[in-house]
């Protein structure tokens, strides 16, 4: 169980490689510079440090190595080739090459997600057990209820598109909105209950946009600060999530786990 714990709020590299780094990414500052957002960027923060990354051609213009993002709000871990070898490697590998791990503070919560099919998802064949947890702020049984994964398809939703919704897979032929044509999952690695909330250490081998956060608010555990997904929410409060750890293949195949 990696234990949540506060973060730091400026960014650093935490481990160097000739073909990567490694770095962190404070809550508030962008991952990319794609978008209207051309201040406070951490791949241009990276550029800075270490210009060579700007002879990597990646995803988009000015986001070199870049090989994945984490939401503003969200602080943690970001992989960033060094060589165009080593970004063409992981881009051509996808999901084989790179697991993400989380941590993140939850609160149960039985509202569920708008827009998604069912709107709160319960563990398959345990609805109203899920449901009575939830209403009882039950911790202990929701932690032993939780089972391996959360999965979904997800759509765009709401005012001006900036949420997600989920729908399961055994609802997608019942409902036609435009829906993705693959599956998403947030694996749980561990839950424990402390002090009224829900801690969550997940894993994602591949992810959507908002995923962890779509998941945990449509299973009725909405994260702690976050003001897109949880109704509740202090406007003073952060978003309780950190992306801890990678797991990637280097070009040699050797693992590496970084950790904070």
């Amino acid at each position: 169980m990696h234990e949540y714990r506060a973060v730091p709020d400026y960014p650093f590299i935490l481990a160097s490689h000739s073909d990567w780094i490694v770095v962190y990414k404070p809550r508030g500052m962008h991952s990319s510079a794609h978008g209207s957002e051309n201040h406070n960027i951490l791949i241009t923060w990276a550029v800075s440090k270490i210009p060579e990354l700007k002879a990597v051609k990646g995803y988009w213009e000015h986001d070199f190595g870049l090989l994945h993002r984490l939401d503003k709000e969200t602080a943690g871990l970001l992989l960033i080739a060094r060589t165009q070898a080593f970004f063409d490697f992981h881009a051509q590998q996808k999901t084989a090459s790179l697991t993400k791990l989380y941590t993140l503070v939850a609160v149960p919560q039985p509202y569920g997600l708008p827009g998604s099919f069912p709107r709160l998802y319960a563990p398959p064949g345990l609805d109203s057990e899920w449901l009575e947890a939830l209403h009882g702020n039950n911790n202990e049984r929701i932690c032993s209820l939780l089972q391996d994964s959360i999965t979904s398809y997800f759509r765009a939703y709401g005012p001006e598109r900036k949420a997600v919704a989920c729908c399961a897979p055994e609802y997608r032929s019942q409902h036609k909105q435009k829906w993705t044509h693959e599956l998403y999952a947030t694996h749980i690695v561990s839950a424990l209950h402390d002090n009224g909330h829900i801690v969550l250490n997940v894993r994602l081998d591949r992810g959507f946009r908002h995923q962890i956060r779509a998941h945990c608010a449509w299973v009725g555990l909405p994260l702690i600060g976050d003001k897109l997904y949880n109704p509740r929410v202090w406007a003073s409060d952060e978003l309780s999530l950190v992306a801890y750890g990678l797991e990637f293949i280097d070009l040699e195949g050797k693992m590496h786990t970084i950790v904070l």
